[in-house]
């Protein structure tokens, strides 16, 4: 486990590093609004959403103007700290999946996990998908986005909103399939758009 915080720390510097113009770079893109928009009608009714990996609140805020509930957490107190100002309508925490949702209080009827995943070394997973199954309520809806691909390692890239050096995990669609199917989410919708993967899925037990 020392290992893997080593390498989320490296991850979580380089966001911290970048925050502001992370946030000021998508803040008002709406990149994800189709994806948003299909998430939210498939909520069930007075859903309470988690926000996983939420970054500065971009998808939170969008989620909260549609009159949703909202508790998103990350790992980067940059990030937080920025989501807090901008969305006080939600709430926001700097916490770390692989370390249990017990906090939170209760159940959520959604989990919005957009490019957040695909940051935890791949023989976590497993365990951050039973955490997720159990704080979803029976009838919920997961939305999961992750890089396409094979392995997992940094990569060093210059973004518009700064140099950023990140820890990559790449999945394939029957992989990621399978590993939501092992713990009994039934698949809704999944898609493979260039070097991205999206998927919807349902809790049913």
């Amino acid at each position: 486990m020392k290992n893997s915080r080593t390498k989320e720390n490296i991850t979580i510097e380089s966001y911290n590093k970048v925050a502001g113009g992370y946030a000021d770079y998508y803040y008002h893109r709406n990149v994800m609004q189709r994806e948003l928009d299909y998430f939210i009608d498939l909520l069930p009714h007075k859903s309470r959403v988690l926000d996983l990996g939420c970054g500065p609140g971009h998808d939170a805020n969008y989620l909260v103007r549609k009159g949703i509930c909202v508790v998103g957490i990350d790992l980067s107190c940059g990030m937080i700290a920025i989501a807090k100002r901008r969305v006080q309508s939600a709430d926001f925490y700097v916490m770390d999946i692989k370390d249990g949702l017990s906090g939170l209080g209760g159940k959520f009827g959604g989990i919005w996990a957009c490019s957040s995943l695909l940051h935890i070394e791949r023989q976590y997973l497993p365990e951050v998908i039973r955490e997720l199954y159990r704080v979803l309520k029976k009838g919920g809806i997961i939305y999961i986005s992750l890089k396409h691909g094979k392995g997992e390692g940094y990569k060093t890239e210059n973004r518009p909103y700064g140099k950023v050096i990140r820890y990559f995990t790449y999945y394939n669609t029957a992989e990621i399939a399978g590993l939501l199917e092992n713990q009994n989410f039934k698949i809704k919708k999944l898609n493979k758009r260039g070097r991205w993967i999206s998927i919807f899925a349902n809790k049913v037990y």
